[in-house]
């Protein structure tokens, strides 16, 4: 508690930049598990689940009136 008074005892200004780089620790704290999840999730994705088929194969065999 007595931590929370010197705190409160602060000038405004100082008492900002307290918050803000409370705010960029937890930021980057969650950016390097987002990043880490990312990485993760990008070595274990297979490309053989993401198939799409060549474009136009289904009209090859299509026949054009004239």
């Amino acid at each position: 508690m007595n931590f929370l008074k010197k705190i409160q005892n602060l000038s405004a200004s100082k008492r900002k930049i307290i918050l803000w780089v409370i705010i960029t620790i937890i930021g980057l704290v969650l950016l390097t598990f987002w990043v880490k999840d990312f990485q993760t999730r990008f070595k274990n994705f297979k490309m053989e689940e993401f198939k799409i088929p060549p474009f136009g194969e289904e009209f090859k065999n299509l026949e054009i009136p004239h």
